[in-house]
């Protein structure tokens, strides 16, 4: 079985919703894009994804080119949020994630690689 992430970005950055989609195209088990709207903070589009050993390296890829242009993204494996975009915020949501996709099984839908 995939882990299931939540990925979110500010609405009010531009093509945000373009960039929820590259993601989404690359990641066919995304969800529906939905904006999130809490009381005391900025309203974000946020999207449901299933990532596993195939689709990682591609988020991967996805997560860090928007690093590259300091764009700050968030993430929530098991109701823990991580966020930023220096390397360092990065690499630890990389490594949560990267170690959530270790704990599949063997030959258990999501260990697809």
């Amino acid at each position: 079985m995939p882990i299931h992430i939540i990925v979110a970005i500010n609405s009010n950055e531009p093509q945000a919703a373009d960039e929820l989609e590259v993601l989404a195209h690359g990641i066919t088990t995304a969800g529906e894009r939905t904006e999130q709207r809490p009381f005391d903070g900025e309203a974000a589009l946020q999207m449901l994804i299933a990532l596993s050993v195939a689709t990682f390296p591609y988020f991967r890829t996805w997560i860090r080119s928007r690093a590259d242009q300091r764009k700050e993204t968030k993430v929530v494996v098991d109701g823990l949020e991580l966020s930023g975009y220096t390397e360092k915020e990065v690499n630890r949501i990389l490594d949560r994630v990267q170690g959530k996709i270790a704990e599949i099984p063997e030959g258990a839908p999501g260990h697809d690689g």
